[in-house]
């Protein structure tokens, strides 16, 4: 959930209840116990209260259509239709190289792939800037 704005907290949501009984000591040994647990529980609270978590995913999620509604009129390839708030695309090592110069922030991938992530708190303008950035990068 820290794309989506909370800090530090995860719901679990489980229907096996084998699996549940387990959840308890995983959670302990991977070290997920809070002394102050009400800190993280009130962002959880907040979170699931009057749809929030589903108004900032759906920010996140318009930002990627933007955004990759503006790399496809680059002609950049896109390795898959995205569905929520990451894509894929293919751009060549040399390309790679041009964007990350630009300054643009994304996760480099064997292939000359890149991914670009949108998150709650990306904005037109940010979307904007990307493409300005890539337009100039792979012209």
């Amino acid at each position: 959930m820290p794309k989506n704005g909370a800090l530090s907290t995860d719901a679990i949501v489980c229907f096996q209840p084998e699996a549940s009984e387990q959840l308890v000591y995983r959670v302990k040994r991977a070290g997920h116990v809070a002394s102050k647990m009400r800190f993280q529980s009130a962002q959880l609270v907040a979170y699931l209260t009057d749809g929030l978590w589903l108004r900032l995913a759906q920010r996140a999620n318009d930002a990627m259509a933007q955004l990759s509604t503006g790399l496809r009129a680059l002609d950049m390839e896109l390795l898959a239709e995205p569905e929520a708030n990451m894509l894929f695309a293919r751009v060549g090592a040399e390309a790679t190289e041009r964007l990350k110069a630009s300054g643009l922030l994304f996760y480099d991938m064997p292939g000359g792939v890149v991914r670009f992530v949108c998150s709650f708190q990306t904005t037109a303008d940010d979307v904007a800037e990307v493409l300005r950035r890539a337009e100039v990068a792979l012209s």
